[in-house]
């Protein structure tokens, strides 16, 4: 084509050729009839990523470059009466498959003859981002204007609304479309309106946000807002409008008011609380205390502090607990406090401590170790019991096991005489008695003479009591016998009628004496029995005695089996 030019025209085709190449655009000339490319910029072959024998003499449609064939159809299928094509956007595919977007235009060439077609397309993929991006940053800031709950406007200086959500609406009675463009004035009355817009223009001034609580009349109900005034910029960043976020914040102050009534109870009821807590721990019926590492006293209750005599200002954080106990006391304590540091707890430890006015007092202490978050001993939580009582309650065992023991030998030594007494004084009452009873059977066997059968049973009757008495001087013995337990029974059969007249014989003078008369009847078929002969009629005698003893005189009685 250049080569039918000459002079001028010569040099404006190289000017265009030149800003062909050069231009930023993606340019390109091609066949109107075939739509094969005759020549393409470097634009065009780096956007596309595309070699120039990769492009010239091949079609858009061949090599791909619309992402949409719809698209193909319109920038090159145009027949050249159309004219030229402007701002058309389309999709391109590069040679590695991306796909940007374009602005298309198109301009029918008649050049030497030939029926040529440019083609400019200008890169518009990032500026479609970025409106994509801010579209969907606008749609998702009205989305949130639209689902917020709390008032949002927007105000100018004069205090003219220009934009109001539908809760904004919604309060003021209406919608959006009959609040914007109207002033302060026209919304709230006064003095809210006014005050309202001296804190717009406040904000405005200042070119800064602030936050409020105030309370408005809205609807001709008085209700408690937070309200953020934020100032919005020009282009030049100047505050010009405001941006007005307001909470209906009635119904939280309510709960918040009611809140503070809770807590102030609440923090009256601690108070109860710990001053009951106080009182149980000062008045206590047991003392406590805390001792530091070097066992000072940092913390001791009343009760403890009535013990000793001493005053809190005496005693907190200048007495040394060591100073409180005995010589004795003191060595104990030098070696268990060290002790309970190590091992965290002792238990009934018994001592003494010394009042203020020198008495001791008996005390069992048990405590426990507290250490910090590194395992550092801080002090320890003593529990003191006052033991006077029990010490005196042991003395008292004490005294009364003496006791017991002295009387208990005193009378083990009684026994002893008593045994003593009983054996001598058996041993004296049978000597006679045997002399006695000796002295009968001789009579009895005639050795001083014949006896009359009177003086026969009178003499039977002295033998029988004698050796009856003597019975009774070896149970004497027996007593003591009983009191070891040895005593014996000696069983044998025995004839149940000799039995029961021998205990009438020894109690018939006694009966005579009253008198009373003695009665003896016996079931004939009751014999002989097994048992111990002396002791069953010793039993009869007593029990005939008592009888004989207490009835009337000229009674009756009587021995029946």
């Amino acid at each position: 084509m250049t080569s039918e030019l000459s002079g001028p025209a010569l040099l404006a085709a190289d000017v265009y050729l030149r800003a062909f190449q050069v231009s930023p655009n993606l340019m390109a000339l091609s066949e109107v009839d075939t739509g094969r490319y005759v020549e393409v910029n470097e634009a065009f072959l780096g956007a596309l990523g595309y070699q120039r024998a990769e492009v010239i003499g091949r079609t858009a449609l061949e090599l791909g470059i619309f992402a949409e064939p719809e698209q193909h159809a319109v920038v090159l299928g145009r027949p050249p009466a159309a004219g030229r094509l402007r701002d058309y956007a389309v999709r391109v595919r590069t040679k590695a498959g991306e796909v940007r977007a374009s602005l298309f235009a198109a301009e029918p060439l008649q050049v030497g003859g030939q029926r040529l077609l440019l083609t400019i397309m200008s890169d518009i993929t990032e500026r479609h981002r970025t409106e994509l991006e801010r579209q969907a940053a606008a749609e998702l800031y009205h989305s949130l204007l639209a689902s917020l709950d709390s008032v949002v406007a927007v105000f100018d200086a004069a205090g003219q609304a220009l934009y109001l959500n539908e809760v904004a609406a919604r309060q003021l009675g209406g919608t959006p479309a009959d609040f914007v463009g109207r002033r302060m004035s026209d919304l709230f009355p006064e003095p809210s309106a006014s005050r309202q817009l001296a804190d717009l223009q406040a904000v405005l001034a200042a070119d800064q946000g602030r936050v409020a609580e105030s309370e408005a009349v809205v609807q001709g109900r008085p209700r408690w807002y937070r309200t953020h005034l934020q100032p919005i910029h020009d282009a030049q960043g100047r505050a010009v409008q405001v941006l007005i976020n307001t909470a209906d914040i009635t119904e939280f102050r309510a709960a918040q008011s009611e809140l503070e009534q809770l807590n102030e109870t609440l923090e009256q009821r601690v108070a109860h609380r710990t001053a009951e807590v106080q009182d149980l721990y000062e008045n206590a019926p047991c003392g406590y205390h805390s001792l530091d590492a070097a066992g000072v006293i940092v913390r001791i209750n009343q009760t403890e502090l009535d013990w000793l005599g001493y005053t809190r200002a005496e005693v907190v954080g200048r007495l040394n607990f060591s100073h409180l106990l005995t010589p004795a006391g003191r060595a104990a304590f030098a070696e268990t406090y060290p002790r309970l540091q190590q091992a965290g707890a002792i238990r009934d430890l018994e001592f003494e401590l010394v009042r203020r006015d020198g008495s001791l007092l008996p005390v069992s202490l048990s405590a426990t170790a507290i250490y910090d978050a590194q395992g550092r001993y801080l002090m320890d939580r003593a529990v003191l019991t006052d033991i006077t009582a029990q010490r005196q309650a042991e003395a008292e065992r004490r005294r009364r096991h003496e006791e017991l023991s002295a009387a208990n030998h005193a009378l083990a030594r009684a026994a002893r005489l008593k045994n003593e007494f009983l054996s001598t004084m058996s041993h004296e009452l049978r000597t006679p008695l045997n002399a006695i009873l000796s002295l009968s059977e001789s009579l009895e066997e005639g050795v001083y003479g014949p006896l009359n059968p009177a003086q026969v049973r009178a003499l039977s009757h002295v033998a029988e009591s004698g050796r009856h008495l003597l019975d009774l001087i070896n149970d004497i013995l027996d007593l003591s016998k009983i009191e070891a337990g040895k005593l014996e029974w000696v069983g044998g059969p025995v004839d149940v009628a000799e039995l029961c007249q021998a205990a009438l014989r020894l109690v018939r003078q006694l009966a005579a004496q009253k008198p009373l008369s003695l009665t003896f009847t016996q079931d004939s078929a009751v014999t002989i029995l097994t048992g111990d002969a002396r002791r069953l009629k010793q039993m009869l005698v007593n029990l005939l005695s008592n009888a004989v003893k207490f009835t009337p005189a000229g009674g009756e009685v009587g021995l029946e089996v």
